[in-house]
């Protein structure tokens, strides 16, 4: 059984039509926002928690995060006890400024 993958990070609205290269500061500082490290996405790989691993990329706590989802539920969707409802996994997007689809996990295989 492979462990549960969360959907690749979609191209963030800022960078969208626009071309950042490596010189750019600009760039390099959006790119170390809205992408995962090596060590993030092997936490993805091994089945943690999209929505865990997004929020402490992000530096916020469960607390800090809670945006409208109450702290027993944001542990339980982190812990994986919950998938978390739509709603739910709506406002954690936008407290985390990722897409939704950042924060469902796929199963594969």
């Amino acid at each position: 059984m492979m462990a549960a993958a969360c959907a690749l990070p979609a191209l963030p609205k800022e960078l969208q039509g626009e071309v950042h290269f490596a010189g750019s500061a600009e760039g390099i500082q959006a790119a170390r926002r809205n992408y995962l490290t090596a060590r993030e996405a092997h936490r993805l790989l091994n089945g943690e928690s999209c929505v865990k691993v997004w929020r402490e990329k992000r530096g916020r706590s469960q607390r800090e995060l809670a945006a409208g989802v109450s702290g027993g539920y944001l542990a339980d969707i982190e812990t994986g006890r919950k998938p978390g409802s739509v709603v739910a996994l709506t406002r954690l997007s936008k407290a985390l400024q990722v897409q939704i689809e950042d924060l469902i996990m796929s199963r594969n295989g």
